[in-house]
């Protein structure tokens, strides 16, 4: 990848789908910059929100029958079973109602303490839904709420960038939603500094691990720390089992992953979780540059993982 040497910088951020979200460009154009950030965040949430009842994917999922999608909802179907196909099945979309039945029924900021905890069907992604990614057909055998979670942020954060790069908005950007990272065209000299951190609930206040320096691709950080909410007495976080309905009994409190793009990024890193102890040699194995920060013991880096930043 090209390296700008003596670029002028372009900065937005805000506040998103209860987090945040920023990107910075290589001579790039605020207003530009904004307005396409702006215009794929919408369609991303009209196409798959699960917080909706109106959006597309809310819609068809809840009735029996084969379902005609557009090419937006097509689009981050494909990356969901993209995500189920590398995971080996770990990350079945149709999880929506597991989430449901453990409290996360609607945005996370929302969530009170001691919600109820009810165990529910479980659905399969291939078997009670089926998406042919040719026709863009979805046909629905068994209506499930189906949460793209794992994929569509990351996948989202993918689609910014590229056209930021597309429209010659940039010579280079990095986009950040919600600590899914996506980069294109030149990077700065040194490449883009980046910051892998978790929060603590109790605290709100980021600890920082390492300081990287990344030149393109993708970084995504999957933390079971972070997004917790009360169930009765015990906690929850959005990494669900699906052979259970449960969250994951994940070893590690935070996985971050170097990938080709956002969305292989993020299925890496929130598969982790669901690998257990074997995963920073599955990691490796894959080709992924990883750092593993368990609960207990010393942070893991395993692969190609960036030297840190100066």
């Amino acid at each position: 990848m090209a390296v700008a040497t003596s670029p002028q910088f372009a900065r937005i951020a805000g506040s998103l789908w209860g987090t945040t979200y920023e990107m910075a460009a290589v001579d790039g154009d605020v207003s530009r910059m904004q307005q396409i950030l702006d215009e794929q965040t919408d369609r991303c949430a009209a196409a798959v929100s699960r917080f909706s009842p109106l959006s597309e994917l809310s819609k068809a999922s809840s009735q029996i029958g084969d379902h005609l999608v557009s090419r937006e909802l097509s689009d981050y179907l494909e990356s969901a079973a993209l995500g189920m196909f590398l995971s080996n099945g770990l990350l079945d979309p149709c999880i929506g109602d597991a989430l449901i039945g453990l409290g996360y029924d609607r945005d996370f900021d929302a969530i009170g303490e001691n919600v109820s905890v009810v165990q529910v069907p479980r659905r399969i992604f291939g078997d009670s839904v089926i998406f042919d990614g040719e026709t863009q057909v979805l046909t629905v055998r068994q209506p499930c709420v189906i949460d793209l979670g794992a994929t569509a942020k990351a996948r989202c954060a993918d689609r910014i960038a590229q056209n930021v790069i597309a429209a010659g908005v940039a010579e280079g950007v990095i986009v950040g939603l919600g600590g899914d990272l996506s980069l294109a065209g030149i990077a700065p000299l040194g490449g883009w500094p980046v910051s892998i951190a978790t929060s603590a609930k109790s605290t709100n206040h980021g600890v920082i691990h390492r300081t990287l320096s990344v030149f393109g691709g993708g970084v995504a950080t999957s933390s079971t720390e972070v997004r917790r909410w009360g169930a009765k007495g015990s906690d929850s976080h959005h990494v669900i089992n699906p052979t259970t309905g449960r969250s994951a009994e994940s070893p590690w409190k935070l996985v971050s992953v170097l990938a080709p793009n956002c969305l292989e990024a993020n299925i890496a890193a929130t598969t982790a979780h669901l690998q257990g102890e074997d995963a920073p040699e599955l990691l490796a194995a894959g080709g992924f540059g990883a750092l593993l920060v368990p609960y207990f013991g010393e942070a893991l880096e395993v692969g190609f993982w960036p030297r840190s930043a100066a």
